[in-house]
């Protein structure tokens, strides 16, 4: 199994995990919706919105782990998330761990020869997917990346309508699973790889399960207390900013997810419709590419807004209502911080002091920079490929 060796986190955090926070928000609160799709999913995917409790999203995800096993996905496998944001996105990543294989997330609109050469680099094994995303037919791109890449053994789709040669994980019993011991995996060990460029390269970055829930920690530190009841989320899967700041913070905070598809008020304004202390994760170009017109009716609706360094337009905008902003530097550090902060100066020197007080030993920095500008501290991604010992290794 692929494993960092950064200093565990402090207690309660230490040795947690994100199938750990599943399993507790399903004891803690199993009858609640945990995990809500976009209303108008079925029209851009095919597939009828799926709202899972907290006991259904965790019954759910042991048994695609299953389904992962019985397909052939071995430990340290490393899993192709080709996924939209959808209920089955939080629950592939989760049951990776439980299957103990490793999930590498792309984007859905990435070219199918990008996803070829992460997939070859990273020696992916499995391809998960759907049948398309409006109209990008990612099903199809799935498959042609499977017949580029010759370490890829299977690939799957959610939903139906998929393309010959992708299985099905609808309609499975139990008969159909093949016997296999669920992994435990450990608070160092991988949990998320996403790609980055560096000088025309791909290049892989790395985050333990601990890394992904500091960064979730850090995003609610830097609500500055604010309690939220339904977070929304319009960002799709591709960084693992989003993903800190989505799921992650749903699963440390132990509040519901509502997610939103390919952008369309009506269907925001669905999730939001009903919702008790709405909280909504949108990418800051909204508000500096004409859209932020949609948000007119959402005056006083609070936000976090998600931007990445090199958007400096999208960094200098913020409405009124922002209480949050996650930085992605590239994918090699997420910086969380308060809407009103000197944005300009924290991107300068890190984040010297992890924002949740007594998470991090003292002595352990969280982020700063090198003079050479490279990023470091417990909270920066193993950039490059794995040293020793990991399936996931480049080919």
């Amino acid at each position: 199994m692929d494993r960092t060796t950064e200093p565990a986190l402090l207690p309660p955090w230490n040795d947690i995990t994100l199938p750990a926070l599943l399993i507790r928000q399903a004891a803690e609160d199993p009858d609640a919706v945990f995990w809500r799709d976009c209303p108008g999913r079925e029209a851009w995917n095919g597939v009828e919105p799926r709202h899972l409790t907290a006991a259904n999203a965790l019954a759910c995800t042991r048994f695609l782990a299953a389904q992962l096993s019985t397909l052939g996905v071995q430990r340290g496998d490393t899993v192709l998330l080709l996924l939209a944001n959808i209920v089955e996105f939080p629950m592939a990543v989760i049951a990776c761990a439980m299957a103990g294989a490793v999930p590498l997330v792309m984007p859905v609109d990435e070219k199918v020869e990008t996803l070829r050469a992460a997939a070859e680099k990273l020696g992916v094994t499995t391809i998960l997917t759907t049948a398309k995303v409006g109209d990008v037919a990612i099903g199809d791109k799935a498959r042609q990346v499977a017949a580029k890449v010759l370490t890829i053994r299977c690939v799957a789709g959610f939903g139906f309508d998929l393309p010959d040669g992708v299985v099905s994980l609808e309609g499975w019993s139990d008969e159909d699973i093949m016997p296999a011991e669920p992994a435990e995996p450990a608070s160092g060990d991988i949990a998320l790889v996403t790609i980055m460029r560096a000088e025309g390269l791909l290049v892989p970055a790395r985050r333990s399960h601990a890394q992904l829930i500091a960064e979730a920690l850090a995003v609610q530190a830097s609500l500055g207390g604010a309690d939220f009841g339904l977070l929304v989320n319009l960002l799709h899967p591709g960084s693992a900013g989003s993903f800190a700041g989505s799921h992650g913070l749903s699963l440390v905070a132990g509040r519901p997810l509502g997610l939103v598809g390919p952008y369309a008020r009506e269907a925001l304004h669905g999730q939001l419709n009903h919702a008790e202390a709405p909280l909504l994760l949108v990418p800051g170009h909204f508000f500096t590419r004409g859209e932020a017109s949609a948000f007119e009716a959402l005056e006083g609706t609070p936000m976090i807004a998600f931007s990445r360094r090199g958007d400096t337009e999208a960094l200098a905008t913020l409405p009124g209502t922002a209480l949050a902003r996650i930085i992605a530097v590239d994918e090699r550090a997420i910086v969380a911080l308060p809407a009103a902060a000197a944005t300009a100066e924290t991107l300068a020197s890190g984040q010297p002091a992890h924002p949740h007080k007594g998470l991090l030993p003292s002595s352990t920095l969280w982020l700063g920079t090198t003079e050479s500008g490279d990023w470091l501290g417990f909270g920066a991604a193993r950039i490059g490929e794995p040293a020793s010992g990991s399936a996931s290794q480049a080919a």
